[in-house]
């Protein structure tokens, strides 16, 4: 499955980073590739509420990564490494959207059970346990200021770092219902 996302995987300038995140991507639930990416039609564009829209809203996240951070006037601050973390961030951060297993409804705590997904696997994969951790971090707060719900008692990290924020807000914008994007097929109609 890890072709689905061949060009993203692109981005990451480290070659075992890339390959480790192939390998979590390839790790990830059957559902994670035919779901929309709101399962009430409610928080995503039209793009991204369509059959396949999770893998659609995952690809605008990172695609707003990729052109924001080769803008060297806004964010010329992340090192290529940093830049591969959030890139890897933002491939695997709704990867369980609908838990472990698929539920009927978005978790309000998938980015915690993402997060330590990615962490308990990142040394089986062929990342380092700091890049785990790195990569626990920026998933687990990247709903940023939208951490709580009256549905779940659960309270979600709020980001902190630049990385962190940076994710957030990538995400965020790919979320936005006033922007679509065209896809033919899972790529982006430039």
């Amino acid at each position: 499955m890890k072709d689905i996302f061949a060009k993203e995987l692109s981005y990451i300038h480290d070659n075992r980073i890339r390959e480790s995140i192939g390998k979590l991507i390839d790790m990830l639930p059957e559902y994670f590739f035919r779901v929309p990416a709101s399962s009430t039609g409610k928080y995503h564009p039209k793009c991204s509420n369509v059959e396949g829209g999770l893998v659609n809203h995952t690809k605008i996240a990172v695609r707003y990564a990729k052109e924001l951070l080769h803008n060297a006037i806004l964010f010329n601050n992340f090192s290529d490494h940093d830049q591969d973390i959030i890139i890897a961030s933002l491939i695997l951060h709704d990867g369980f959207k609908h838990g472990l297993t698929e539920e009927k409804y978005v978790r309000f705590d998938h980015p915690l059970i993402a997060a330590n997904f990615v962490k308990e696997h990142a040394i089986e994969v062929g990342l380092t346990e700091e890049e785990g951790n790195l990569l626990y971090e920026v998933i687990s707060s990247h709903m940023g200021v939208f951490n709580t719900s009256n549905y779940s008692d659960v309270v979600l990290p709020l980001p902190k770092t630049n990385m962190q924020k940076f994710v957030h807000m990538c995400d965020d914008l790919a979320s936005k219902k006033f922007i679509n994007v065209e896809f033919k097929g899972h790529d982006i109609v430039e």
